[in-house]
């Protein structure tokens, strides 16, 4: 009941009860300190997103003691973003305490994502690609992060089809063994259509490595055009059409997504991109 009458207190939504910001966070903070889980997940998100000054290590308590009780993906993800945050800025300290400090740290990040991965949650997953991937947390293992990803990927995740694609565009400073120019193609496409915005980086793709990806595109989009050198100009500008059409498209459907428009805490650009647009 405590819970209950403090939401609705927070939010305003009852014509019954007034709302009453200061009020409603007292009767949560109470249901809280009676065991009320759901109360605690609810002001420790409220904290995250609306506290002017976190309190972190109470923050990190709270998101603790929500995953012994109930193995929360939410509460999973975000202590390990915070450790990830945390990490990322000291593991090249030339301190070697701060350095411990902070692969410990990561350690941690890598720890939460996984059990939250193991729950099938696409978020979990999608990061564990990119530890592996970079040896944050964890030891590299590049096998490891295409499984990681594939799984995320195929869960409609984009931003894990933009890591594929890295893995496998055969950049300066990928693993040459996992270069493969159609299965890159195909992932930066398939992140583009989820929203991934790196549509100009998709176009200089295709016109690097045109010889080999024309004849997939134009195959693909079953184009009544012959390959040869005087029409490689068409075909380069039917390319870009289709990417610019996916941009215009995301744009229009990113104004009207109503997850674009929520609190920064809440969700970032790059969950946006794992989300999609609807």
């Amino acid at each position: 009941a405590r819970f209950v009458l403090g939401k609705l207190m927070v939010e305003g939504t009852s014509d019954k009860v007034p709302k009453n910001e200061n009020k409603g966070l007292n009767w949560i903070k109470e249901a809280a300190k009676h065991g009320n889980v759901p109360a605690l997940e609810y002001k420790t998100y409220w904290d995250i997103r609306f506290d002017r000054q976190p309190k972190l290590d109470k923050i990190t308590q709270n998101l603790e003691k929500i995953i012994k009780a109930n193995q929360s993906t939410r509460a999973l993800n975000t202590l390990a973003e915070l450790n990830h945050a945390t990490a990322s800025g000291s593991l090249t300290n030339q301190n070697p305490e701060l350095r411990a400090a902070a692969e410990e740290k990561a350690a941690q990040a890598a720890k939460y994502y996984q059990m939250s991965s193991e729950q099938g949650d696409v978020v979990g997953t999608h990061w564990m690609g990119v530890f592996y991937f970079e040896g944050f947390g964890v030891s590299k293992n590049i096998a490891k992060a295409i499984d990681y990803l594939v799984k995320a990927s195929n869960a409609g995740n984009g931003q894990s089809l933009y890591q594929l694609f890295l893995i496998h565009c055969g950049k300066e400073g990928m693993d040459p063994k996992f270069k493969n120019v159609e299965a890159a193609y195909g992932y930066i496409l398939r992140g583009i259509k989820l929203g991934v915005t790196y549509f100009d980086e998709a176009t200089k793709f295709f016109k690097d490595n045109y010889d080999l990806l024309a004849p997939i595109y134009v195959k693909q989009k079953n184009l009544p055009v012959e390959i040869k050198e005087e029409t490689k100009k068409d075909i380069c500008n039917m390319h870009d059409a289709m990417v610019n059409e996916l941009r215009i498209g995301f744009s229009s459907a990113l104004s009207k997504d109503r997850l674009y428009h929520r609190p920064c805490g809440f969700l970032n650009d790059q969950q946006i991109w794992m989300l999609g647009v609807q």
